[in-house]
């Protein structure tokens, strides 16, 4: 079953935006009384038929509709802007496809990119949205945060992490074992060549928990995907 993204509902018909109705059209090639399903990225799913092509505009008309449960917990991440923006597309793709909520983006003592494609990264995470046949896309915060005015000012959350590589500052834990399931959660990831010890110490007065993520030095978004599969397996696991 084909699946589209859109967010222009009236009624019982969705209104599918260029890009789709494109892709409908031209790429898939979907006649008048096709069958595909809709996602609002909200939770919102519609099994639908395509009732009008015309033009560059495509019209589903609604048969039946489901709203979709969210997963028990709530993932924001916020990590460093990469130097290669490459691979920021390539975990917000994958951290779709695996469930998070959030993506931030921080400018650490160490990050070298100072802006990103935010446009860019939302169209990744559509797409890695329907291909894993979700219903919910991701909120991808669209300007760089200061650090500092990040740990000052981020929203409450029942469990925050920080996860680095100095051995000698504090004890770090497995966040495997310390994080629980079913709750609110935040995690810093950080740059390459990792946070600032001062900006870790920062951290730790703001109240975030330092956690490893195995004995491996991890690349960034290697770090960061780790994170996703973390929670997501502790929560299969448990609730």
């Amino acid at each position: 079953m084909n699946f589209f993204y859109a967010t222009h509902i009236h009624g019982s018909t969705i209104v599918l935006p260029p890009d789709e109705s494109h892709h409908c059209l031209h790429v898939l090639r979907m006649k008048q009384g096709e069958e595909a399903i809709v996602v609002d990225g909200r939770g919102n799913l519609y099994h639908c038929i395509l009732s009008i092509n015309k033009g560059k505009e495509c019209y589903m008309e609604i048969n039946s509709y489901e709203q979709i449960q969210p997963r028990p917990y709530h993932l924001h991440l916020a990590m460093a802007c990469l130097k290669n923006h490459e691979r920021m597309e390539w975990l917000v793709e994958k951290a779709t496809e695996i469930g998070i909520d959030e993506i931030s983006f921080l400018n650490t003592r160490y990050t070298e990119r100072k802006h990103f494609n935010v446009e860019r990264l939302q169209k990744i995470a559509i797409s890695a949205m329907k291909q894993s046949q979700k219903a919910f896309l991701p909120k991808i915060h669209p300007q760089l945060i200061p650090f500092t005015n990040f740990l000052e000012n981020h929203p409450p959350v029942s469990q925050k992490y920080i996860a680095h590589c100095y051995a000698n500052l504090t004890e770090r834990l497995s966040l495997a074992r310390v994080c629980n399931a079913g709750e609110t959660v935040l995690c810093l990831i950080g740059p390459e060549g990792d946070f600032s010890e001062e900006e870790v110490k920062l951290a730790l007065d703001h109240n975030f928990i330092p956690v490893s993520l195995g004995n491996a030095r991890l690349r960034s978004e290697t770090a960061a995907l780790a994170v996703c599969f973390t929670l997501a397996i502790k929560n299969e696991a448990e609730l």
